[in-house]
C-alpha cells in the first residue's frame, strides 16, 4: 500500500533535464563572475551524477518491488 504514494513521482523526474539546462544556461549567463559560473557548472555536474548513480540502484529495486506486488496479489 505504501508504494501507491510514490506512483506518480516519475513525473517529477521530467524536470531534471530542464534543471540541468537551466544550470548550464546560468553558467553561460554569469560567465563573467567566476564563482557563480563554477557553482552553476558544479550543480549541473552533480545533477547528472545523481542520475548516473541513482538509476542503476533504483530501477532494479522498483522491478523487484513490482514482482513482489504481483506475487502477493495472486
Amino acid at each position: 500500500m505504501v508504494q501507491q504514494i510514490y506512483r506518480d513521482w516519475w513525473i517529477v523526474s521530467l524536470f531534471l533535464p530542464l534543471e540541468w539546462l537551466a544550470n548550464l544556461g546560468n553558467a553561460i549567463a554569469v560567465r563573467d563572475d567566476r564563482t557563480a559560473m563554477v557553482l552553476s557548472i558544479a550543480a549541473a555536474v552533480l545533477l547528472a551524477l545523481n542520475v548516473i548513480i541513482l538509476w542503476p540502484f533504483t530501477q532494479p529495486a522498483n522491478a523487484g518491488h513490482a514482482a513482489l506486488d504481483r506475487s502477493a496479489s495472486q
